[in-house]
Protein backbone atom coordinates (compact mmCIF):
# COMPACT_ATOMS: atom_id res chain seq x y z
CA UNK A 1 0.00 0.00 0.00
CA UNK A 2 3.05 2.25 0.04
CA UNK A 3 3.27 2.48 -3.76
CA UNK A 4 -0.58 3.37 -4.11
CA UNK A 5 0.04 6.45 -1.01
CA UNK A 6 2.75 8.21 -3.34
CA UNK A 7 0.85 7.57 -6.31
CA UNK A 8 -2.53 9.49 -4.51
CA UNK A 9 0.20 11.92 -2.94
CA UNK A 10 1.75 12.92 -6.20
CA UNK A 11 -1.81 13.05 -8.14
CA UNK A 12 -3.49 15.25 -5.57
CA UNK A 13 -0.41 17.43 -6.14
CA UNK A 14 -0.81 17.60 -9.48
CA UNK A 15 -4.70 18.55 -9.25
CA UNK A 16 -3.90 21.10 -6.62
CA UNK A 17 -1.55 22.89 -8.91
CA UNK A 18 -3.69 22.66 -11.69
CA UNK A 19 -6.93 23.69 -9.58
CA UNK A 20 -5.12 26.62 -8.52
CA UNK A 21 -3.59 27.58 -11.75
CA UNK A 22 -7.64 27.75 -13.15
CA UNK A 23 -8.74 29.28 -10.28
CA UNK A 24 -6.82 32.14 -11.16
CA UNK A 25 -8.00 32.45 -14.68
CA UNK A 26 -11.60 34.33 -12.86
CA UNK A 27 -14.19 33.67 -10.48
CA UNK A 28 -16.52 30.73 -10.71
CA UNK A 29 -19.78 30.86 -11.86
CA UNK A 30 -22.75 28.59 -11.68
CA UNK A 31 -23.84 25.88 -14.16
CA UNK A 32 -26.83 26.81 -16.88
CA UNK A 33 -29.92 26.55 -14.40
CA UNK A 34 -32.59 26.49 -17.29
CA UNK A 35 -32.00 22.77 -17.74
CA UNK A 36 -33.86 20.19 -16.31
CA UNK A 37 -35.29 16.84 -16.37
CA UNK A 38 -38.60 18.68 -17.28
CA UNK A 39 -37.48 20.60 -20.35
CA UNK A 40 -35.59 17.12 -21.53
CA UNK A 41 -39.21 15.09 -21.89
CA UNK A 42 -40.30 14.68 -25.24
CA UNK A 43 -36.90 15.10 -26.89
CA UNK A 44 -34.36 13.58 -29.28
CA UNK A 45 -31.31 12.80 -26.81
CA UNK A 46 -28.07 12.07 -28.05
CA UNK A 47 -25.36 10.39 -26.34
CA UNK A 48 -21.38 10.35 -27.24
CA UNK A 49 -18.64 9.30 -25.70
CA UNK A 50 -15.86 6.51 -26.16
CA UNK A 51 -16.30 2.74 -25.09
CA UNK A 52 -17.42 3.77 -21.76
CA UNK A 53 -20.81 5.49 -23.41
CA UNK A 54 -21.36 2.76 -25.70
CA UNK A 55 -20.86 0.14 -22.91
CA UNK A 56 -24.39 1.70 -22.61
CA UNK A 57 -25.37 1.29 -18.70
CA UNK A 58 -25.85 4.49 -17.60
CA UNK A 59 -27.36 5.31 -20.53
CA UNK A 60 -29.72 2.41 -20.75
CA UNK A 61 -30.71 3.34 -16.82
CA UNK A 62 -31.17 6.91 -17.67
CA UNK A 63 -33.76 6.13 -20.31
CA UNK A 64 -35.96 3.81 -17.67
CA UNK A 65 -35.55 6.92 -15.08
CA UNK A 66 -37.05 9.18 -17.92
CA UNK A 67 -39.88 6.47 -19.41
CA UNK A 68 -40.73 6.00 -15.62
CA UNK A 69 -40.94 9.68 -14.84
CA UNK A 70 -42.01 11.04 -17.98
CA UNK A 71 -44.73 8.10 -19.52
CA UNK A 72 -47.11 10.59 -21.20
CA UNK A 73 -43.49 12.07 -23.16
CA UNK A 74 -42.03 10.48 -26.23
CA UNK A 75 -38.25 10.86 -25.31
CA UNK A 76 -36.20 9.18 -27.83
CA UNK A 77 -32.25 7.96 -26.33
CA UNK A 78 -29.48 7.15 -29.13
CA UNK A 79 -26.16 5.72 -27.50
CA UNK A 80 -23.67 7.02 -30.09
CA UNK A 81 -20.93 6.27 -27.90
CA UNK A 82 -17.42 5.07 -30.27
CA UNK A 83 -14.94 2.78 -28.64
CA UNK A 84 -11.34 4.30 -28.59
CA UNK A 85 -12.62 7.46 -29.28
CA UNK A 86 -11.54 10.72 -28.62
CA UNK A 87 -12.52 14.41 -29.29
CA UNK A 88 -8.71 15.45 -28.62
CA UNK A 89 -7.52 13.54 -31.71
CA UNK A 90 -4.67 12.06 -30.35
CA UNK A 91 -3.55 8.52 -30.31
CA UNK A 92 -0.73 6.54 -29.16
CA UNK A 93 1.77 4.62 -30.64
CA UNK A 94 0.98 1.32 -31.40
CA UNK A 95 -2.24 1.61 -30.23
CA UNK A 96 -4.68 -1.52 -30.79
CA UNK A 97 -1.20 -3.07 -31.24
CA UNK A 98 -0.87 -0.67 -34.06
CA UNK A 99 -3.73 -1.85 -35.96
CA UNK A 100 -5.62 1.43 -36.22
CA UNK A 101 -5.19 4.48 -34.45
CA UNK A 102 -8.11 5.92 -32.13
CA UNK A 103 -11.50 7.40 -33.99
CA UNK A 104 -11.10 11.16 -34.15
CA UNK A 105 -14.72 12.45 -33.12
CA UNK A 106 -14.38 14.71 -35.72
CA UNK A 107 -14.48 12.44 -38.74
CA UNK A 108 -18.21 11.68 -38.30
CA UNK A 109 -19.69 14.20 -36.15
CA UNK A 110 -21.04 16.40 -38.86
CA UNK A 111 -22.75 12.99 -40.31
CA UNK A 112 -23.90 12.05 -37.16
CA UNK A 113 -25.72 15.80 -35.83
CA UNK A 114 -27.11 15.97 -39.58
CA UNK A 115 -28.73 12.49 -40.10
CA UNK A 116 -29.72 12.35 -36.04
CA UNK A 117 -31.06 16.09 -35.69
CA UNK A 118 -30.65 15.57 -31.73
CA UNK A 119 -32.29 18.51 -29.54
CA UNK A 120 -30.21 17.56 -26.56
CA UNK A 121 -26.85 15.79 -27.32
CA UNK A 122 -24.91 14.53 -24.20
CA UNK A 123 -21.19 14.15 -24.46
CA UNK A 124 -18.64 12.08 -22.00
CA UNK A 125 -14.80 12.21 -23.34
CA UNK A 126 -11.96 12.45 -21.70
CA UNK A 127 -10.60 8.94 -20.51
CA UNK A 128 -8.84 8.32 -23.74
CA UNK A 129 -8.32 12.07 -24.75
CA UNK A 130 -5.05 12.31 -22.75
CA UNK A 131 -4.22 8.90 -24.34
CA UNK A 132 -2.91 7.52 -21.07
CA UNK A 133 0.16 9.95 -20.91
CA UNK A 134 1.31 12.66 -18.06
CA UNK A 135 -0.25 16.00 -18.14
CA UNK A 136 1.22 17.84 -20.58
CA UNK A 137 0.64 21.34 -22.52
CA UNK A 138 -0.21 18.95 -25.70
CA UNK A 139 -2.81 17.03 -24.44
CA UNK A 140 -4.84 19.65 -22.01
CA UNK A 141 -4.38 22.40 -25.05
CA UNK A 142 -5.96 19.91 -27.45
CA UNK A 143 -8.42 18.39 -25.12
CA UNK A 144 -9.69 21.47 -24.60
CA UNK A 145 -9.60 23.29 -28.00
CA UNK A 146 -11.39 20.41 -29.84
CA UNK A 147 -14.07 20.67 -27.19
CA UNK A 148 -14.66 24.39 -27.87
CA UNK A 149 -14.92 23.10 -31.73
CA UNK A 150 -17.40 20.40 -30.39
CA UNK A 151 -19.46 22.75 -28.03
CA UNK A 152 -19.64 24.89 -31.17
CA UNK A 153 -20.85 22.04 -33.71
CA UNK A 154 -23.45 21.03 -31.22
CA UNK A 155 -24.14 24.95 -30.86
CA UNK A 156 -24.66 25.65 -34.48
CA UNK A 157 -26.84 22.11 -35.35
CA UNK A 158 -29.22 23.88 -32.71
CA UNK A 159 -29.08 20.75 -29.97
CA UNK A 160 -28.91 21.26 -26.31
CA UNK A 161 -24.99 20.34 -24.56
CA UNK A 162 -24.48 18.66 -21.33
CA UNK A 163 -20.97 17.70 -20.98
CA UNK A 164 -20.34 15.27 -18.73
CA UNK A 165 -16.62 15.05 -17.00
CA UNK A 166 -14.47 11.79 -17.82
CA UNK A 167 -14.66 8.74 -14.88
CA UNK A 168 -11.99 8.19 -13.20
CA UNK A 169 -8.89 6.23 -13.63
CA UNK A 170 -7.73 3.89 -11.52
CA UNK A 171 -3.95 2.15 -11.22
CA UNK A 172 -4.39 -0.01 -8.51
CA UNK A 173 -6.25 -3.55 -10.06
CA UNK A 174 -3.07 -2.65 -13.33
CA UNK A 175 -0.70 -1.50 -11.09
CA UNK A 176 2.42 -3.66 -12.87
CA UNK A 177 1.37 -2.42 -15.97
CA UNK A 178 1.31 1.12 -15.23
CA UNK A 179 4.88 3.96 -15.58
CA UNK A 180 5.78 6.52 -13.89
CA UNK A 181 5.99 8.54 -17.24
CA UNK A 182 3.75 6.62 -19.13
CA UNK A 183 5.90 5.11 -21.46
CA UNK A 184 5.59 1.52 -22.21
CA UNK A 185 2.44 1.51 -20.01
CA UNK A 186 -0.02 3.67 -18.76
CA UNK A 187 0.74 6.39 -16.82
CA UNK A 188 0.42 5.36 -12.89
CA UNK A 189 -1.02 9.28 -12.37
CA UNK A 190 -3.18 9.28 -14.82
CA UNK A 191 -6.43 10.25 -12.76
CA UNK A 192 -4.49 13.20 -12.15
CA UNK A 193 -5.03 14.23 -15.43
CA UNK A 194 -8.52 13.38 -15.69
CA UNK A 195 -9.40 15.44 -12.86
CA UNK A 196 -7.59 18.15 -14.40
CA UNK A 197 -9.60 17.72 -17.84
CA UNK A 198 -12.88 17.39 -15.66
CA UNK A 199 -11.89 21.19 -13.64
CA UNK A 200 -10.99 22.57 -16.75
CA UNK A 201 -14.56 21.21 -18.34
CA UNK A 202 -15.87 23.11 -15.34
CA UNK A 203 -14.42 25.96 -15.62
CA UNK A 204 -14.63 26.61 -19.66
CA UNK A 205 -18.07 25.72 -19.66
CA UNK A 206 -20.24 25.89 -16.81
CA UNK A 207 -21.46 29.59 -17.53
CA UNK A 208 -22.81 28.36 -20.47
CA UNK A 209 -23.70 25.08 -20.29
CA UNK A 210 -24.38 22.21 -17.40
CA UNK A 211 -21.31 20.48 -16.81
CA UNK A 212 -21.45 17.21 -14.82
CA UNK A 213 -18.92 15.92 -12.66
CA UNK A 214 -18.61 12.30 -12.45
CA UNK A 215 -15.32 11.81 -11.45
CA UNK A 216 -15.38 13.44 -8.08
CA UNK A 217 -18.33 10.96 -6.84
CA UNK A 218 -16.87 7.82 -8.28
CA UNK A 219 -12.86 8.63 -6.84
CA UNK A 220 -14.60 9.80 -3.03
CA UNK A 221 -16.72 6.79 -3.08
CA UNK A 222 -13.79 4.13 -4.40
CA UNK A 223 -11.93 6.12 -1.32
CA UNK A 224 -14.19 5.50 1.18
CA UNK A 225 -14.53 1.80 0.40
CA UNK A 226 -10.44 1.46 0.81
CA UNK A 227 -10.69 2.81 4.14
CA UNK A 228 -12.30 -0.86 4.98
CA UNK A 229 -11.59 -2.85 1.57
CA UNK A 230 -7.54 -1.46 0.71
CA UNK A 231 -8.23 -3.31 -2.90
CA UNK A 232 -11.44 -2.03 -3.72
CA UNK A 233 -11.84 -0.52 -7.31
CA UNK A 234 -14.94 0.36 -9.71
CA UNK A 235 -12.97 -0.71 -12.91
CA UNK A 236 -10.78 -4.08 -13.00
CA UNK A 237 -9.30 -3.06 -15.64
CA UNK A 238 -8.29 0.50 -14.60
CA UNK A 239 -10.41 2.29 -17.19
CA UNK A 240 -13.84 0.67 -17.82
CA UNK A 241 -16.61 0.99 -14.73
CA UNK A 242 -18.75 -1.65 -13.43
CA UNK A 243 -22.23 -1.67 -13.15
CA UNK A 244 -21.86 0.27 -10.01
CA UNK A 245 -19.60 2.56 -11.40
CA UNK A 246 -22.42 2.93 -14.52
CA UNK A 247 -24.94 3.38 -12.01
CA UNK A 248 -23.00 6.13 -9.76
CA UNK A 249 -22.63 7.85 -13.45
CA UNK A 250 -26.16 7.88 -14.25
CA UNK A 251 -27.82 9.10 -10.25
CA UNK A 252 -24.83 12.10 -10.96
CA UNK A 253 -26.76 12.73 -13.74
CA UNK A 254 -30.38 12.71 -13.10
CA UNK A 255 -29.74 14.16 -9.58
CA UNK A 256 -27.98 17.57 -11.75
CA UNK A 257 -31.27 17.24 -13.40
CA UNK A 258 -33.12 17.55 -10.45
CA UNK A 259 -34.89 14.08 -10.90
CA UNK A 260 -35.57 14.48 -6.75
CA UNK A 261 -37.93 17.37 -6.90
CA UNK A 262 -39.93 16.01 -9.44
CA UNK A 263 -43.56 14.00 -8.78
CA UNK A 264 -43.86 10.65 -10.11
CA UNK A 265 -43.54 6.63 -10.47
CA UNK A 266 -40.70 6.37 -8.37
CA UNK A 267 -37.14 4.74 -10.49
CA UNK A 268 -36.53 1.61 -8.82
CA UNK A 269 -32.72 0.10 -9.18
CA UNK A 270 -32.84 -3.13 -10.56
CA UNK A 271 -31.60 -5.55 -8.35
CA UNK A 272 -27.94 -6.66 -9.21
CA UNK A 273 -25.28 -8.47 -7.84
CA UNK A 274 -22.94 -5.29 -8.02
CA UNK A 275 -24.89 -3.01 -6.68
CA UNK A 276 -24.61 -2.90 -2.84
CA UNK A 277 -28.25 -3.38 -0.75
CA UNK A 278 -27.68 -0.25 1.34
CA UNK A 279 -26.58 1.80 -2.33
CA UNK A 280 -29.77 0.43 -3.59
CA UNK A 281 -32.05 1.17 -1.22
CA UNK A 282 -30.53 4.86 -0.47
CA UNK A 283 -31.21 5.33 -4.04
CA UNK A 284 -34.63 4.09 -4.07
CA UNK A 285 -35.71 5.88 -0.91
CA UNK A 286 -34.34 9.65 -2.65
CA UNK A 287 -36.35 9.24 -5.79
CA UNK A 288 -39.66 7.32 -4.65
CA UNK A 289 -41.83 10.29 -4.49
CA UNK A 290 -44.49 7.78 -3.00
CA UNK A 291 -44.97 6.96 0.64
CA UNK A 292 -42.46 4.72 2.19
CA UNK A 293 -45.15 2.86 3.22
CA UNK A 294 -46.70 1.81 -0.05
CA UNK A 295 -45.72 -1.52 -1.66
CA UNK A 296 -43.76 -1.39 -4.27
CA UNK A 297 -43.11 -4.87 -5.69
CA UNK A 298 -45.20 -4.18 -8.49
CA UNK A 299 -43.68 -0.91 -9.84
CA UNK A 300 -39.95 -2.87 -8.81
CA UNK A 301 -41.08 -5.93 -11.24
CA UNK A 302 -42.65 -3.41 -14.20
CA UNK A 303 -38.95 -1.43 -14.16
CA UNK A 304 -37.07 -4.95 -14.26
CA UNK A 305 -39.09 -5.70 -17.50
CA UNK A 306 -39.15 -2.34 -18.56
CA UNK A 307 -35.14 -1.67 -18.17
CA UNK A 308 -35.19 -5.50 -20.09
CA UNK A 309 -36.52 -3.95 -23.25
CA UNK A 310 -34.58 -0.46 -23.06
CA UNK A 311 -31.46 -2.79 -23.01
CA UNK A 312 -32.84 -4.66 -26.09
CA UNK A 313 -34.08 -1.74 -27.76
CA UNK A 314 -30.51 0.27 -26.60
CA UNK A 315 -28.54 -2.58 -28.54
CA UNK A 316 -29.95 -2.90 -31.91
CA UNK A 317 -30.18 0.92 -31.73
CA UNK A 318 -26.70 1.96 -31.21
CA UNK A 319 -25.03 -0.15 -33.87
CA UNK A 320 -27.67 0.32 -36.54
CA UNK A 321 -27.20 4.25 -35.79
CA UNK A 322 -23.33 3.60 -36.01
CA UNK A 323 -23.73 1.57 -39.08
CA UNK A 324 -25.91 4.30 -40.76
CA UNK A 325 -23.81 7.47 -39.72
CA UNK A 326 -19.95 5.52 -40.37
CA UNK A 327 -16.95 5.55 -38.62
CA UNK A 328 -13.66 4.36 -39.33
CA UNK A 329 -13.12 1.63 -35.97
CA UNK A 330 -12.46 -1.66 -37.41
CA UNK A 331 -14.55 -4.58 -34.76
CA UNK A 332 -17.97 -2.73 -34.35
CA UNK A 333 -21.21 -4.78 -34.97
CA UNK A 334 -22.79 -3.60 -38.61
CA UNK A 335 -26.62 -3.73 -38.57
CA UNK A 336 -28.20 -3.18 -41.86
CA UNK A 337 -30.18 -2.42 -43.74
CA UNK A 338 -31.00 0.36 -41.60
CA UNK A 339 -35.08 0.03 -42.36
CA UNK A 340 -35.36 -3.75 -41.30
CA UNK A 341 -33.37 -2.86 -37.79
CA UNK A 342 -35.46 0.42 -36.73
CA UNK A 343 -38.47 -2.02 -37.57
CA UNK A 344 -37.28 -4.23 -34.55
CA UNK A 345 -36.41 -1.72 -32.32
CA UNK A 346 -39.93 -0.06 -33.04
CA UNK A 347 -41.29 -3.12 -32.38
CA UNK A 348 -39.52 -3.07 -28.70
CA UNK A 349 -40.57 0.52 -28.63
CA UNK A 350 -44.47 -0.37 -28.30
CA UNK A 351 -43.61 -3.06 -25.96
CA UNK A 352 -42.28 0.08 -23.75
CA UNK A 353 -45.02 1.98 -24.36
CA UNK A 354 -48.00 -0.68 -23.51
CA UNK A 355 -46.24 -1.57 -20.37
CA UNK A 356 -45.70 2.51 -19.13
CA UNK A 357 -49.51 2.29 -19.88
CA UNK A 358 -50.40 -0.44 -17.45
CA UNK A 359 -51.55 0.43 -14.03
Amino acid sequence: MKRWSILRTRSISMVLGMTLFLMSIGDSVLAKEDLDARSLAGKKILFLGDSITYGGHYVELFELAMRVRFPEKHTTILNLGLSSETVSGLSEDGHAGGRFPRPDLFERLDRVLNQVKPDVVFTCYGMNCGIYKPLSSNNLIAYMERYRRLAEKIDESGAELIIVTPPSFDPLPIIRRTTKDGVGGPFSGYDSVLQTFSLALEKEFQDQYLVININAPMTQYVLNERRTRPDYSLARDGVHMNTLGHTITFETIIDQLGFAMIDGAPILLPENKSIPTKYREDFNMKYNTASLSTDLSNQAQKNVQLFKLIREKQSILKDTWLTKTGHKRPGVRKLEPFEDWIEKADDLEKSIVGLLSKE
